[in-house]
């Protein structure tokens, strides 16, 4: 398996996975049947994906995407077409977290749902008692999903369109055993909130787990519903202050639209387990920001404004930068690749 970028693990022909329960009870010895195993597991327990209804932007894959767009340097001048980092040019360079990738073509904001991929990073957990398999799902355009609410003189103030951007991560972790396969719960992450829930909190079909994408957002949840994730001033690191209190809701829904079955287009990108190493993909080695810096629009920077007034104000909107928005301040320029998405601060 060494000598392959990655492993596309086929899983339409379910008839012919290999059952688990003549392994549940002892630990994996062979190295040989490490990989096959592993690969069962991660067939097993690949999420179905259902999006929204109204979705109108899917999963797209990671050469089409950057085969639309140009990497840029800290001066927003073009370094390289982005397909240069399918062929691992640059390789040195493109580690820069200062880079970013800006969008040549917009069609990729619809993805493409036919062609895409559920790419899998293994990792170890509890020094390998556990593994979390972390299914990622690629998305070209994420939508506007953040209102701001500021309490002053008992009037709110929203903007509509910030959390707008291309080039998104989204992602599930499935946390099992190692010795026997057997599955421990999920971890959900809405929004940079992670919460792990357990195996009779989630849903199943022929025992894949069920997760619900938000419209426009892509968040994932166990459940379909509407859902809030709130964040204060507080949340975000500042001390209470005195008078005028900053709010900032998520909104999000799930509903069963469009069903994505990614067992059957999983490819496993990159795991650390002794005996079944994996060549990563050259795109792994990017090591800068999936998306163009946020371009702030009048009502927003107006918005920013009011909370900046507040006591301690300042903190808030560097803050609300660093999180939310993915506007060129402070290096934030949209979000960065897989490796960086462990889920190691939930305690199993």
């Amino acid at each position: 398996m060494s000598e392959a970028e990655s492993v596309v693990i086929k899983g339409g022909n379910k008839d012919k996975i290999l059952p688990l329960e003549a392994e549940e009870k002892k630990p994996i010895k062979e190295e040989k049947n490490k990989a096959v195993i592993l690969s069962n597991w991660i067939i097993k327990y690949a999420p179905i994906v259902y999006f929204h209804p109204d979705e109108k932007c899917f999963p797209i894959t990671v050469e089409e995407f950057l085969e639309c767009t140009d990497v840029m340097n800290e001066k927003n001048e073009k370094f390289c077409d982005g397909k240069e980092i399918l062929s691992g040019s640059f390789k040195d360079a493109l580690g820069n977290q200062k880079f970013y990738l800006k969008i040549t073509d917009t069609s990729v904001r619809e993805g493409n749902l036919n062609s895409a991929k559920c790419y899998v990073y293994v990792r170890k957990r509890n020094k390998g008692r556990y593994l979390d398999l972390q299914y990622f799902f690629f998305y070209g355009y994420n939508g506007p999903t953040i209102n701001i609410h500021l309490n002053k003189n008992k009037k709110n103030y929203s903007t509509s369109n910030i959390g707008e951007n291309y080039g998104n991560w989204e992602h599930v972790t499935v946390v099992i055993d190692s010795t026997d396969g057997s599955i421990l719960g999920a971890i959900f992450d809405q929004h940079g909130k992670s919460c792990f829930y357990d195996i009779d909190q989630l849903e199943y079909e022929k025992g894949h787990i069920v997760v619900y994408s938000a419209l426009s957002s892509h968040a994932s949840y166990p459940s379909a519903g509407k859902s809030v994730t709130e964040y204060d001033s507080q949340e975000l690191g500042v001390p209470p202050v005195s008078v005028g209190i900053v709010k900032f809701e998520l909104h999000d829904a799930t509903d069963k639209g469009r069903r994505w079955d990614t067992s059957l287009v999983c490819q496993l990108v990159s795991y650390n387990i002794t005996g079944t190493e994996v060549e990563e993909p050259k795109w792994m080695a990017f090591n800068g920001r999936w998306g163009k810096p946020y371009d702030l629009t009048d009502k927003d920077i107006s918005i920013l404004y009011q909370i900046s007034r507040l006591p301690a104000g300042g903190k808030v909107v560097d803050s609300l930068l660093w999180r939310f928005i993915p506007y060129s301040k402070k290096n934030i320029n949209q979000a960065n690749g897989i490796k960086s998405k462990d889920d190691f601060n939930i305690i199993i």
